[in-house]
């Protein structure tokens, strides 16, 4: 018996972005790229055969990646964007116990993951136990702080925090939360697990604010989370204010003061009296005319930067103050005496009245305010905290606070972090030229601190986002000739902010950053379009990473039928190309597609037949 069969031919041609190999062997999901320390894919995507909703994902991660059942991930937020995604921030737990640090972010359309990244563990297996009761904890933790005072002796203080939170419950007093904490050796490439209670100390005397970690079996402190984010490690400040600018006060029995209620939460400004304790001491005036000459004329410039920043961040970003919900800001000017810096101590804005033998005067410079509120918004997505993540939290919050500065002072700007402070007219900082005063402008080149500093180890990111928004082109510390042409400083902010809200986690470093701003210009601006083609090369200019490449296209698909003994039949494509982000289809009969992957009906004979004898 002769049987004549349709043999269906296809193919496929593709544009690429980044080649990728796929080492998950699970079907429907490509790795991007692993995390330095952990190998762990820090960055997964799915294609268009692979349905998973959001429902869906904590289970699938759990057996698909972890391959545990002691594990769970719960969803801590929700946000939306304009490119229509959906993003969910998860926290994986084990036991029941959180895995400090250990947070993903889903990205979905239509109830459909699209893509997860972040940072996740497998293989769990603690090597200590449970011993110690909180407060037995709690005292090893103020052993090691060792300070003369605390906040949460202060009643007066935690009276003022209750009313201008308006929240009764608040109090400075630290309460144990039992945790499991990731000790990576970054030599070694190993991880182990301790159980640890996390407390949150605030000390007044000395100024101190970490979260601390103890050991739940010995009392050991494992480690310490620093939360006072500065303006500068050594101390810095400003003296200049902003000229003449429209501030929103309010008004009351005695005149106006520095406090309004039109922006989010509310904007308040407050005087400590070069004090160390925060009060409701107001700043007043008997008109709305503010004409101060004293040193309390830093006080406008405070309250004028932190109503600049909200603007910044909701007009440029749509994010409604710190926390995208309306966090009330609170600034205090006049913090102790001679006190060079300026800080977010994790919920307000203080400021030092600086010292003339320093080179530095009152804090209270615009683009210093930007950059202490950022810390607030850096707080509230990535939470950026240890090793190379603090440098990165350094580096953003400079990126913004000079990006409010061009934003609310158009013809006064500069790429000098704090020279308004500086009574000699050096800068903390220099954006456009790191090594300057002394930075890296290059990762892990010239002036980079092995110790971590990250006021000094934030120069490559900071240099990213200059040579990004103005182009630049030179040769790097690593020999390395680059060219970088400019997508305009709004555009670079676009890419920094996605990167920084949608995809950091708490211990992003360098190489991850890359990446996700990589993926942040990409969502924004097409896979393969010129921004891209610069955030890579920028990043290429600073040591981090290779330059942009066209990679070598790859097609592949498979089908679920190769042959059929009738007409019409019906072919469903399943695309298995690395890396294509656009496709172009050739059935072999005459019609085309550029869907990735198609379903095509063939009512013809192909092109060529075969015949087979069976008998």
């Amino acid at each position: 018996m002769n049987k004549t069969y349709t043999t269906i031919f296809a193919s496929c041609i593709c544009s690429l972005f980044f080649a990728q190999q796929n080492a998950l062997h699970i079907e429907g999901a490509k790795a991007d790229f692993n995390s330095s320390l952990t190998n762990l894919p820090l960055q997964i995507s799915f294609d268009e055969s692979k349905h998973l909703s959001d429902a869906q994902f904590a289970d699938w991660m759990k057996k698909e990646l972890v391959k545990s059942d002691d594990v769970a991930f719960t969803i801590l937020k929700k946000d939306y964007d304009q490119l229509g995604f959906v993003h969910h921030r998860l926290q994986q737990y084990y036991k029941g116990y959180k895995i400090e640090g250990a947070i993903i972010l889903t990205h979905s359309k239509s109830n459909e993951v699209k893509s997860f990244n972040g940072d996740w563990f497998k293989d769990i297996n603690p090597s200590n136990s449970i011993s110690l009761t909180e407060q037995q904890a709690l005292q090893f933790a103020i052993n090691k702080v060792g300070a003369k005072s605390y906040k949460w002796d202060n009643k007066a203080e935690e009276a003022h925090m209750q009313t201008a939170l308006n929240n009764p419950n608040f109090s400075y007093k630290p309460t144990g939360e039992l945790c499991l904490v990731p000790i990576i050796d970054s030599k070694t490439k190993t991880i182990s697990f301790q159980y640890a209670y996390k407390f949150n100390i605030y000390a007044e005397e000395p100024l101190y604010r970490a979260n601390v970690f103890v050991d739940a079996a010995s009392g050991k402190i494992i480690k310490e989370q620093n939360l006072i984010c500065t303006v500068d490690a050594v101390g810095t400040a400003n003296t200049k204010y902003s000229g003449t600018k429209n501030i929103t006060t309010d008004s009351f029995t005695g005149g106006y003061r520095l406090r309004e209620s039109g922006r989010g939460g509310g904007i308040e400004t407050y005087n400590m009296s070069n004090t160390t304790t925060y009060s409701a001491t107001d700043f007043t005036n008997t008109t709305n005319t503010w004409t101060i000459t004293t040193a309390n004329q830093a006080a406008t410039d405070a309250h004028f930067g932190a109503e600049s920043t909200y603007d910044y961040y909701m007009q440029t970003f749509n994010r409604n103050s710190v926390d995208d919900a309306g966090y009330k800001l609170l600034s205090y000017v006049h913090y102790s005496t001679n006190y060079v810096n300026a800080f977010w101590d994790g919920t307000r804005m203080t400021y030092g009245d600086g010292q003339a033998s320093q080179g530095f005067s009152i804090m209270t410079a615009l683009d210093v305010c930007g950059h202490e509120i950022t810390h607030g918004v850096v707080q509230n997505t990535a939470n950026l905290s240890g090793g190379e993540a603090d440098a990165l939290n350094e580096a953003f919050a400079d990126i913004f606070g000079t990006s409010v500065e061009w934003f609310a002072r158009p013809t006064q700007h500069d790429w000098l972090m704090g020279k308004d402070i500086s009574t000699t007219g050096t800068a903390i900082r220099d954006m456009s030229n790191p090594n300057a005063i002394q930075q890296p402008d290059t990762y892990q080149g010239t002036y980079w601190d092995n110790t971590g500093e990250p006021h000094t180890n934030n120069g490559p990111c900071i240099y990213w986002f200059y040579l990004l928004s103005v182009g630049g082109s030179g040769t790097n510390d690593n020999s390395q000739a680059y060219n970088v042409s400019s997508i305009t400083m709004a555009k670079a902010e676009a890419i920094a902010y996605r990167a920084l809200s949608t995809y950091m986690t708490p211990s992003t470093d360098y190489a991850a950053v890359r990446n996700y701003c990589i993926q942040a210009a990409k969502d924004l601006y097409g896979a393969c379009s010129n921004e891209v083609i610069q955030t890579t090369n920028a990043w290429y200019a600073v040591g981090v990473g290779t330059q942009y490449v066209a990679g070598t296209i790859g097609t592949n698909f498979a089908a679920n039928q190769s042959a059929s003994c009738s007409l019409p039949t019906v072919v469903s494509f399943n695309n298995t190309t690395a890396a294509g982000q656009t496709y172009t289809w050739d059935f072999g009969d005459g019609t085309s597609s550029t869907t990735a992957n198609p379903v095509h009906t063939y009512s013809v004979n192909g092109f060529r037949k075969r015949r087979d004898q069976l008998v």
